[in-house]
């Protein structure tokens, strides 16, 4: 299953972002390292991650591996709720001089919190699967299911 995921996050960075040079590969931290690895290797690109916080010890890095202000480089997640997360790595990266022109992830949940957040920061997120398509697959959930899961969507959206 892990090398499947790899393998559509390399289909969606030769096909949504054909003609952009990748520079650089980076992870979030920690459910985006191993995926980010991964793609960075079957890609031949360079890998990096970046910390939630700086650390508090040895050179204090929030961003660890090696970049150069000026690159172009995608951000790897696992999944996106609110959004939040991910979106404070593409602004250290920014801060850093790095140009981030996509955030590829496993999931997205679909919420208006998360989609407002990229538009503002006008950053494309490309996913592999979303919420509406999970619950529209009647082949994993009964009919009780899907309505209890929109239910749910809708709450977290308010």
């Amino acid at each position: 299953m892990r090398w499947a995921i790899i393998q559509e996050f390399a289909h969606i960075v030769h096909s949504k972002l054909a003609g952009i040079k990748i520079e650089n590969i980076f992870g979030t931290a920690t459910a985006g390292i191993p995926h980010a690895a991964l793609l960075g290797h079957l890609l031949q690109l360079p890998f990096e991650y970046v910390r939630g916080s700086k650390k508090e010890h040895g050179k204090q890095n929030q961003i660890e591996g090696v970049y150069q202000s000026g690159q172009r480089v995608i951000v790897i997640e696992d999944l996106i709720s609110t959004g939040g997360s991910v979106i404070e790595v593409v602004k250290t990266l920014q801060q850093a001089g790095l140009e981030v022109v996509a955030v590829i992830a496993i999931f997205n949940y679909q919420l208006k919190k998360a989609i407002t957040a990229f538009n503002e920061l006008q950053i494309p997120l490309y996913t592999l699967t979303t919420f509406d398509a999970l619950v529209a697959n009647t082949d994993i959930l009964t009919s009780d299911q899907q309505i209890m899961l929109k239910q749910f969507h809708e709450q977290l959206n308010q």
